[in-house]
């Protein structure tokens, strides 16, 4: 009877029984797949540094989108403002007579 008082007396923080409760929990977790190189994984099996790298991966990604984005504005941008420099150049020009 002290025996099992003691199991319930630490709960979860019991090493075995953390244990079974997390692959408890990663048996009843949808998978979530990604695909790296034409290769399926299930996040759910990555260790918490996999985890880690991939995080930077989706924030670089996302970053490097907005960036693309961003890039497109200026360069629309930046077209406009030549080619209305390009009309006011190709504008006949009034000439101021000196003298």
């Amino acid at each position: 009877m002290g025996y099992s008082s003691s199991i319930i007396k630490m709960g979860s923080r019991h090493p075995i029984l953390a244990a079974l409760k997390r692959k408890r929990e990663m048996e009843t977790k949808k998978p979530q797949i990604v695909t790296i190189d034409g290769i399926e994984y299930d996040t759910n099996t990555f260790t918490e540094e996999q985890v880690l790298l991939l995080n930077h991966c989706v924030d670089l990604d996302r970053k490097i989108s907005s960036t693309q984005f961003q890039l497109q504005q200026l360069q629309v941008g930046k077209d406009s403002f030549l080619k209305m420099l390009k009309d006011k150049l190709a504008a006949p020009q009034d000439v101021e007579v000196m003298g």
